[in-house]
């Protein structure tokens, strides 16, 4: 009886964390996309070292949000695992409800982000910074620049 009890709580537990992880990677890929957003409404293009300055920010902001989300999205698996083997098929139903919202809204910035690595540069000296910088935003894990 007691194992039974101990056992519901600690899904009950693993169910909250997951609800709540969830909720902060969703923050996150929303709080980014809007970081895009804002970023390619102020500069339509690399027009001057000002732009290619606030490109280098945005960059930097975004990897270490996605540093944090890397790390959330860890312990959200774990948890998605535990909730599954605790609660079979409802487990299994939350995970992936939860799962597809979390897919969903961060593919939805894909986009936001490819057109802020590839705008328009007015020379060629801001054009070769802001290409290291772009690859260095898809392809390193910390922003070296």
């Amino acid at each position: 009886m007691i194992g039974i009890l101990l056992a519901l709580s600690l899904a009950s537990i693993a169910v909250i964390a997951i609800l709540v992880s969830s909720a902060i990677i969703a923050a996150l890929a929303l709080w980014g996309r809007h970081d895009v957003s804002r970023f390619l409404v102020q500069h339509p293009a690399i027009e001057s070292d000002t732009s290619l300055a606030a490109f280098k920010d945005l960059v930097r902001r975004q990897m270490k949000v996605a540093l944090a989300a890397m790390v959330l999205g860890l312990t959200f698996g774990l948890l998605c695992m535990f909730v599954t083997m605790q609660l079979l098929l409802t487990g299994f139903l939350i995970v992936i409800v939860l799962g597809t919202v979390i897919f969903l809204l961060g593919r939805s910035g894909k986009k936001l982000e490819t057109k802020a690595r590839t705008l328009v540069c007015s020379d060629e000296r801001r054009k070769v910074e802001y290409d290291k910088v772009a690859a260095a935003w898809t392809g390193k894990l910390f922003p070296n620049f």
